[in-house]
């Protein structure tokens, strides 16, 4: 009698323990959600970052969730919602909100003017997390309307993908521990920039700058007016880096812009020292000499200036396609 009565309990713990279990493991709620684009502008190199224009949706059926009120912009400076709507069709909630967003943006300017560059909004929701909810990215209907047109700029490519956030923190949440991870979405257009034309309006100032250098081959070397006209390039030469540094971020790396520049600084100094040695080759009575120094010195100087430029500039433009 006593081993059915303990095999009886033991029977009735194993069923409670697995009922318990069940009754713990919920499956998150499911939200589709999507977006379209109405315009993307602003995008601004010196502030790091983007502006856009988009509508976002969502399907779900779980009456006791609020995407409208959960969700955020997580990768934008600041972002603001407005003409909230929800409908009931069927057993289906559809929610819709038009989002404008200020959105962070590291560019990328190795390349500038002939760069290529990521956007991404990062769609998040900031109460619910993964195991609560999971969105699908309604890819069907996410798109970007046709007509936005960006100066310089060609759409290249467009597409919506689901992510998962993961943070080092529970944010003191009792149930988790190590980290925590939020669903979310995110929307990402691809864009080559039309640079031929804004490379040389950015540039013409630093060539005439090596041209007007380039110059003083011609002047003589007996000429002392060489020394004038090589001061006159380097101040051109600066004054052009620092419009073109106006138009840009900060950065580390090192830029086609920069390449440039330095090489021209490079070049007008290598001139500045010929024009040195020429006239000390006049002092000594060897003008002959001189303007043999200057005929070879411009040739190298031209040649070699425009193969390096060509090759940069060749360079750029491949690693954008």
């Amino acid at each position: 009698m006593k081993k059915l009565f303990f095999l009886i309990l033991l029977l009735t713990g194993a069923w409670s323990r697995s009922y318990a279990q069940t009754e713990e493991v919920v499956p998150p709620d499911t939200v589709k959600l999507g977006v379209f684009f109405t315009s993307v502008y602003d995008l601004n190199l010196a502030e790091k970052s983007f502006t856009a224009d988009f509508w976002i949706w969502y399907n779900y059926t779980n009456d006791s969730i609020n995407p409208l009120e959960s969700v955020e912009i997580s990768n934008a400076k600041e972002f603001e919602f407005q003409s909230e709507d929800v409908e009931k069709i069927g057993n289906i909630n559809w929610a819709t909100h038009k989002c404008k967003a200020t959105v962070k943006k590291e560019w990328n300017l190795q390349n500038f003017p002939f760069d290529k560059q990521e956007l991404h909004v990062e769609i998040e929701d900031a109460i619910y997390d993964s195991e609560q909810l999971i969105y699908i990215a309604d890819t069907a209907n996410s798109k970007y309307d046709k007509n936005i047109r960006l100066d310089e700029w060609r759409i290249k490519k467009f597409k919506v993908e689901q992510m998962k956030k993961n943070y080092e923190t529970t944010y003191g949440n009792p149930e988790l521990e190590g980290s925590s991870e939020y669903p979310g979405l995110v929307a990402s257009f691809t864009l080559e920039r039309d640079g031929v034309g804004l490379f040389f309006k950015l540039f013409i100032g630093i060539y005439v700058a090596y041209l007007i250098s380039l110059s003083v081959f011609f002047m003589g070397p007996e000429n002392p007016e060489r020394f004038g006209m090589i001061v006159g390039a380097l101040f051109a030469g600066v004054a052009n880096k620092y419009i073109v540094e106006s138009l840009m971020p900060q950065t580390i790396m090192l830029t086609l812009p920069d390449k440039i520049h330095n090489l021209t600084f490079i070049y007008i100094i290598f001139h500045l020292i010929i024009t040195v040695l020429a006239y000390r080759l006049t002092v000594k009575e060897k003008i002959k000499l001189g303007w043999r120094v200057d005929i070879l010195c411009f040739l190298a100087s031209i040649i070699s200036f425009i193969g390096i430029n060509f090759y940069w500039v060749y360079e750029a433009i491949q690693h954008t396609k």
